[in-house]
């Protein structure tokens, strides 16, 4: 499994019961630690798993793009 660091906060936008996009955003903050496993499919390029921190998703769909930007591997 690898696990990734965020290194810059940043924004995501909240969804509903039926998985709608609403117009409230949570925060991602730094210093959380997410975990990838393999397996995922989905309209996003990658799903990674709250570990450690105080963000408001138990998981987050991202693009490789963010993982890029936002986050450093740290097995």
């Amino acid at each position: 499994m690898q696990k990734y660091k965020c290194i810059k906060e940043f924004y995501l936008p909240k969804y509903d019961e039926n998985e709608c996009p609403t117009d409230e955003y949570a925060t991602i903050h730094e210093g959380s630690v997410y975990e990838y496993t393999d397996g995922y499919v989905g309209e996003s390029d990658i799903r990674l798993y709250l570990e450690n921190g105080d963000d408001d998703f138990g998981y987050i769909d991202i693009t490789y793009k963010t993982l890029e930007e936002y986050f450093e591997r740290i097995d």
